[in-house]
């Protein structure tokens, strides 16, 4: 009950659940061949497996089309694995984030940023 008023009263005054963890990114999420089809035109020249891919970031660390492998020892191969991810974490933490991206010489390559989480405000 506790936790239901809690979240009811951030709700009502501020809009969104605060303490809630988010990295900062916009991602997709590509688990079928379906959806790979979906996206080719648009993103398929960043697809090298099934996974979680960065649209847009707020940092300059990361690119568009970088496939997330981990944070901190976490393996990530869906939304679900980040969502597992982040449990625990607090707002303002710093977390080790492993991408793996093709470089200009298009090979693949694996990157791994500090990236403090941001309270997630949607």
């Amino acid at each position: 009950i506790d936790d239901a008023e809690r979240i009811m009263t951030d709700l009502i005054e501020k809009g969104y659940v605060t303490g809630r963890v988010e990295l900062g990114f916009e991602l997709l999420e590509v688990l079928t061949q379906e959806k790979m089809k979906q996206y080719w035109l648009q993103y398929g020249r960043y697809f090298t497996d099934y996974g979680v891919y960065i649209i847009t970031s707020e940092s300059p660390d990361f690119q568009e089309g970088d496939l997330l492998v981990a944070i901190n020892d976490d393996k990530i191969s869906s939304l679900s694995d980040l969502k597992t991810a982040l449990q625990g974490y607090e707002v303002d933490q710093t977390v080790t984030v492993t991408v793996s991206r093709i470089t200009n010489k298009n090979k693949v390559q694996l990157f791994r940023y500090s990236l403090t989480l941001k309270e997630k405000t949607s």
